[in-house]
């Protein structure tokens, strides 16, 4: 996982919480979503028979 390919893809660059907790629910709500697209692209390649290097953004 790289983590800065996250953050730049989710535009994490500033959190927006101010407490440690709130910080690290903000970052699994983050991981979530961007698992949650590369599970759909992945979806969609596999259904099309698309190869997932032409559906990724790197």
């Amino acid at each position: 996982m790289d983590l800065r390919h996250i953050k730049t893809t989710l535009g994490m660059d500033i959190l927006r919480c101010q407490t440690p907790s709130m910080v690290r629910k903000e970052i699994y709500v983050y991981l979530l979503a961007y698992n949650l697209l590369r599970s759909l692209m992945w979806s969609a390649g596999t259904t099309y028979t698309t190869p997932l290097l032409r559906l990724s953004n790197r």
